[in-house]
């Protein structure tokens, strides 16, 4: 004799149905979701090999310098003019760097002055990874060769955009998060040595 199933064991076969359906259909968020989260936590947040000296010029490309530039403790940040072809420095001359009442000068860069640390700044999807990005800033110590200061933010983008109906799906995940203030800066700018 075959037991046929009552209103509720018949809801309940449905409700679990319908659950399963949707933890396949959302699995691979699921499984994206927890990769970013065992990445921010290994590799997330600055990373200081060696402490930044003050009072040298620091190098990067045109998106880095102005970054560098706005530090207490660079001297001034060189980057070569994409419109020019010319090396110039950049400084700080009033106010406080990342700020609105910042004030900066660009002049011609100082032969004598020899950069000591190279910027670099980079945004780039990480590879067998679902949706996830990876921007670093990376500064080199450029007497050593040798990486001095990293600091790295990651992000995970729940849906693709671009099949998300009229963009509207949620946005995604940072870490470390960004808060009202700069963390990236404050980060970066304790890397600098007490001098």
């Amino acid at each position: 004799m075959t037991k046929t199933l009552g209103p509720n064991q018949k809801f309940f076969v449905w409700l679990l149905g319908l659950t399963g359906l949707c933890a396949l259909f959302f699995a691979t968020n699921i499984y994206g979701y927890y990769r970013f989260q065992a990445i921010c936590a290994k590799e997330g947040g600055l990373r200081v090999y060696a402490p930044i000296e003050r009072g040298f010029v620091h190098e990067g490309d045109e998106l880095s310098v102005g970054f560098a530039a706005s530090f207490a403790g660079v001297l001034s940040a060189r980057t070569q003019s994409k419109k020019t072809g010319e090396w110039v420095d950049e400084k700080l001359i009033a106010g406080v760097g990342g700020k609105p009442n910042a004030r900066y000068e660009v002049f011609p860069a100082d032969k004598l002055q020899v950069p000591r640390y190279k910027w670099a700044w980079t945004n780039r999807m990480i590879e067998n990874e679902l949706r996830l990005y990876r921007t670093a800033i990376e500064i080199t110590d450029l007497q050593s060769g040798k990486l001095a200061v990293g600091y790295y933010r990651f992000s995970y983008h729940f849906f693709n955009p671009n099949t998300v109906l009229l963009g509207a799906g949620p946005r995604g995940q940072a870490c470390p998060e960004l808060t009202a203030g700069d963390d990236r800066r404050d980060a970066i700018q304790s890397s600098f040595s007490r001098q």
